[in-house]
C-alpha cells in the first residue's frame, strides 16, 4: 500500500477540521454534540491542529475548553488513521534499530539506486521489531498517545452518509488496555508495520517504523522535500469495528446543519 508524502493529505485535513469549526460556530446544537455537554450562548469555536497541538479544534466559553480532534473518512468501513506520525517516538525506540540507523546512513552517503535503496531500507527495518518489548511499546502508547488524548472528544466523519460520530477517547480500547496494563505482542510479516495485539486481542492498531518524506527524499532525488527520516506510526485500522466496540457513541447526521 502505498501512502502520500506529498503533503495533499494534511492539507485535506485542515481543510476539514476548519469546515467542521464553522459548522460548530453556526449550529450551537451540534456544538453542544460534539462537546457532550451544554453550552453558554457565548461559547466559542478556535480551530488549532499543527505539530503542536493534539486538538484540531477547541470549544472555549469563560469558564471551560472541550478540546476535539478531528478525522474525516471516506468511509468507515474502508481505510484507516493515524494516532501519530512521530520521529521524536521513534527516537525513543532507535537504539533497537541499529541496522536501520546505518543503513539510512548508507543512504544518504551512497549513490543507490533508488529500489536498491527501498529494498535495503525495509530489510533494515524487519530486522529491529524482533528487538521491541511489551514495555517499550506501552511507554510509546502511554506517553504518545494516552496522555495526551485522555481529555479529547473524538469526532468522526463519514463523508460517503455524511454521518459524524462522537465519542471520548477514554472510551477507547486503546486507552482502557494501556491503563490497565494489557500485555502487549506484535503480530504479523511486514518489513515496516506489525499489529499490535493486547493480551492477544486485535482492536486495529498498527505500528510501522517508516520514513516521513520516502525514500526519494532520502536519496535527494526529490523536488519537494530535501531532507527524510525515520518515524513512528501507530495507525486506527477496522474503523468500524471501533466504533462498535465503544459503548457511548453518538451518531449524528450532519445533512441537519447545512
Amino acid at each position: 500500500m502505498g501512502y502520500k508524502t506529498d503533503g495533499s493529505s494534511h492539507a485535506n485535513g485542515i481543510k476539514n477540521e476548519k469546515e467542521l469549526c464553522v459548522k460548530m460556530r453556526r449550529h450551537k446544537r451540534l456544538a453542544e454534540k460534539i462537546a457532550g455537554q451544554n453550552l453558554p450562548e457565548d461559547y466559542k469555536v478556535e480551530h488549532r491542529g499543527g505539530t503542536r497541538n493534539k486538538a484540531d479544534a477547541v470549544i472555549c466559553s469563560k469558564t471551560k475548553e472541550i478540546e476535539i480532534s478531528y478525522k474525516r473518512k471516506k468511509s468507515i468501513y474502508k481505510g484507516s488513521y493515524d494516532h501519530i506520525n512521530s520521529s521524536r517516538a521513534y527516537k525513543c525506540i532507535k537504539q533497537h534499530f541499529s541496522l536501520l540507523e546505518a543503513s539510512y546512513n548508507m543512504a544518504k552517503q551512497g549513490q543507490w539506486p533508488l529500489s536498491a535503496a527501498r529494498q535495503m531500507i525495509k530489510l533494515a527495518t524487519e530486522d529491529g521489531w524482533i528487538n521491541l518489548s511489551s514495555r517499550t511499546i506501552s511507554n510509546l502508547l502511554q506517553q504518545y498517545i494516552v496522555d495526551l488524548n485522555k481529555n479529547l472528544r473524538m469526532a468522526i466523519t463519514d463523508s460517503t452518509t455524511n454521518d459524524l460520530y462522537i465519542y471520548d477517547f477514554k472510551d477507547t480500547p486503546l486507552f482502557k488496555h494501556v491503563k490497565n496494563n494489557s500485555k502487549i505482542t506484535l503480530s504479523g510479516k511486514g518489513k515496516t508495520s506489525r499489529k499490535v495485539l493486547f493480551n492477544g486481542e486485535d482492536i486495529g492498531l498498527r505500528m510501522r517504523v517508516v520514513t516521513n518524506n520516502g525514500i526519494t527524499a532520502l536519496l535527494g532525488m526529490s523536488s519537494k522535500n530535501k531532507t527524510s527520516i525515520p518515524v513512528v506510526k501507530f495507525q486506527q485500522d477496522k474503523v468500524s469495528n471501533l466504533l462498535s466496540q465503544i459503548t457511548n457513541v453518538e451518531k449524528v447526521s450532519l445533512n441537519e446543519f447545512n
